[in-house]
């Protein structure tokens, strides 16, 4: 076979629709039905939300599903998974919201592919405003999770982006 006719397991995911980790190694269900993640994937602009409550949601992450990562990859998306990580929620959140939402936020930005974190350490980008804007607290302000989440996040992105 000739270089120019062989394509790499990523090229052939992406002509094929795929990315979904099951779906191309096994496990899948030959198509006969999508994921929930990969029904929500397919509505325009659904909500970052949605997407955190989904079990498969890091994993597909890290194995860096297209829509998944291109969503993520929004400026919306990324306010609202570093608003998770920095914000303490508000008083009337849910469990999903005080609880699931931060832990999801922070293992998708320790395991995110390099796309998106040169979207996140970009000048265009105002992610990392909000992520300093945690140091601005006060002691008494400081919440303990967020306080660990934060430091998980910010050591992932320094040891990654030194400069």
């Amino acid at each position: 076979v000739e270089e120019k006719d062989r394509q790499s397991a990523p090229d052939v995911m992406q002509e094929e629709g795929g990315g979904s980790f099951w779906a191309t190694f096994g496990g899948g269900t030959n198509g006969a039905e999508a994921s929930a993640l990969e029904k929500l994937l397919q509505m325009p602009k659904c909500s970052v939300e949605a997407l955190l409550d989904e079990e498969e949601v890091i994993q597909e992450f890290k194995t860096g599903n297209p829509k998944l990562v291109a969503r993520l990859s929004e400026p919306d998306a990324i306010k609202v998974l570093m608003e998770c990580i920095t914000l303490d929620p508000p008083a009337e959140a849910g469990n999903a919201r005080c609880y699931r939402y931060p832990f999801v936020a922070v293992e998708l930005m320790t395991c995110a592919p390099a796309k998106f974190l040169e979207l996140l350490v970009s000048k265009e980008s105002d992610a990392m405003d909000l992520l300093w804007s945690f140091l601005r607290r006060t002691p008494a302000e400081v919440n303990p999770v967020l306080a660990g989440y934060f430091s998980r996040t910010a050591t992932a992105l320094m040891s990654k982006y030194k400069t």
